[in-house]
């Protein structure tokens, strides 16, 4: 799509008229016009975007806003063959993202986006020659693969850009704290979006930490832990005493606050974003079984409700938090049925708390 269409900013249309090959998965096509999205749409990750670039291509940062469009076809153009004897016929390519600028003059950044496809030496050369022998302007070429993508060495020389790059500069910024009352601007919730998204993909940035000896002899007693404590949800979740509206736990990890959760979201009427597991403290050393839900901002008492655990209240931009902890190592013996009872205990302590406070608001 090219950057003047009339709805060019709008990604669902960018994606209905982007089909990929049939014999291809959509996900190649999908990541790409979801960055386009996010370029055409937030002004502070187009400028770390252009700023990535600019660092691969060894030149400055451009000067001004670029011209931002998809699956461009270029004229046709001769090619001199690789003998140098004859020219070759006419090829026909098609540049998955173009950027053209008008500071510095005529700069064009022309990136082949790849993500389940496989790079080719002979399209990518093509592409190069075809940038240097056009006068629309002569532009510069970019690969877009992610740190696991298999170069082969014919492509090696073209200079690269990567997902998990675009990923951070995705991130960046996000977590920033907002005054109360305050609305998060659209673009960082559209970055918020895009970033979930790569990261789901394994287009993110992996950090395997490092693992002791003693940690290693811990696994197995820990994925034994995981396994039972699952199958402890999913029969809560199979016999009606929790509504959740995906079939297993997931897990979260929030890197800043050193905290891990493995859980299921839960979908009480009574309450909003509801969540029951467990909590990896990994800064402290300390496991809890943990429930949250959020309730409404400013709210800083339980009203009378005796929760199991310490609870406390958490304000977040327009709402608040309620987590109830209870730690599992001091009060827990490995028993099923006293963690049942703990998770069912949460769980109607919430539900009479939504209740009492509907009765508190006129």
């Amino acid at each position: 799509m090219l950057h003047d269409h009339d709805l060019a900013n709008n990604l669902f249309v960018r994606l209905a008229i982007t089909k990929p090959h049939p014999k291809h998965s959509p996900l190649e096509n999908f990541c790409t016009e979801a960055l386009v999205g996010c370029l055409r749409n937030s002004t502070q990750f187009r400028k770390r975007f252009m700023d990535l670039c600019a660092t691969c291509l060894s030149i400055p940062p451009p000067g001004d806003e670029p011209e931002i469009s998809t699956q461009v076809v270029p004229p046709e153009v001769q090619l001199a063959n690789v003998r140098g004897s004859s020219l070759a016929p006419p090829k026909r390519a098609q540049f998955d993202i173009e950027l053209r600028f008008l500071l510095p003059k005529g700069l064009r950044i022309v990136i082949e986006s790849k993500v389940d496809s496989p790079v080719k030496a002979e399209q990518l050369q093509g592409y190069s020659d075809l940038l240097e022998q056009t006068i629309d302007p002569k532009g510069h070429l970019l690969l877009l693969v992610s740190s696991a993508k298999r170069i082969p060495a014919g492509a090696r020389a073209i200079r690269k850009i990567l997902w998990e790059e675009i990923y951070e500069c995705a991130l960046a910024g996000s977590r920033d704290r907002y005054p109360k009352g305050e609305k998060r601007p659209t673009e960082l919730f559209l970055r918020e979006q895009f970033s979930q998204f790569l990261h789901s993909e394994g287009l993110s940035p992996v950090s395997i930490p490092k693992l002791s000896s003693s940690q290693l002899s811990a696994f197995p007693d820990t994925m034994r832990f995981l396994t039972a404590f699952r199958q402890l949800l999913l029969k809560l979740k199979s016999s009606g005493e929790l509504k959740a509206p995906h079939q297993k736990p997931t897990m979260d990890v929030d890197e800043d606050r050193h905290l891990t959760w493995y859980g299921l979201h839960l979908a009480e009427s009574a309450y909003t974003d509801g969540w029951v597991g467990i909590e990896f403290n990994h800064q402290i050393g300390a496991v809890s079984l943990l429930f949250s839900a959020t309730v409404p901002k400013g709210t800083t008492t339980a009203l009378g409700v005796k929760f199991p655990g310490s609870c406390k209240f958490i304000p977040v931009e327009n709402e608040t938090w309620l987590e109830v902890h209870q730690p599992l190592e001091s009060n827990y013996n490995g028993s099923e049925k006293e963690i049942t009872r703990w998770i069912k205990d949460a769980v109607e302590a919430m539900k009479e708390f939504a209740k009492l406070r509907r009765r508190k608001i006129p």
